[in-house]
């Protein structure tokens, strides 16, 4: 088993901490009328003002594949997961909205500062959603707590 030197751990807790208000803050945009295009942008602009790098934007899993071409994975409704954001698809009142979000952080730093990753996700209901999505919404979340 591997140990990781405090300072990893240390690098671990404040770049989970960054994410979580870089999703709050994204949380904060998901209404009517926003394009995942702008939440993608919005994203990408936080984590660099963090003094970070987007984790998922230009990852490949092979070189024979195409790489990611985003900040965050957006998938909306019945989207599973790694949607890609686009300025066609804007969020409406109704829809469910999961943004999936990584960054490598810290980045440029001095030589003892080792980058660490964190990748993190949030279900939204864009504005009012029926009472039967408010309900998937919440056992979902009892089932991951």
């Amino acid at each position: 088993m591997y140990i990781k030197p405090k300072v990893d751990l240390e690098n671990i807790r404040r770049n989970g901490t960054l994410m979580g208000a870089i999703l709050d803050k994204l949380a904060t945009l998901c209404q009517p009328g926003v394009s995942t295009a702008e939440i993608d942008q919005a994203a990408e602009r936080l984590i660099l003002e963090a003094g970070g790098r987007p984790a998922f934007k230009g990852y490949r899993t092979s070189l024979a594949e195409p790489p990611f071409p985003a900040t965050i994975c957006a998938s909306l409704n019945n989207e599973i997961v790694h949607g890609i954001p686009s300025s066609k698809r804007i969020l409406k009142k109704g829809d469910i909205f999961s943004i999936d979000i990584g960054m490598q952080w810290p980045v440029g730093r001095r030589k003892k500062e080792r980058a660490v990753y964190s990748d993190t996700a949030l279900t939204l209901p864009i504005g009012e959603v029926p009472d039967e999505v408010k309900k998937l919404l919440a056992v979902t979340k009892e089932s991951l707590e």
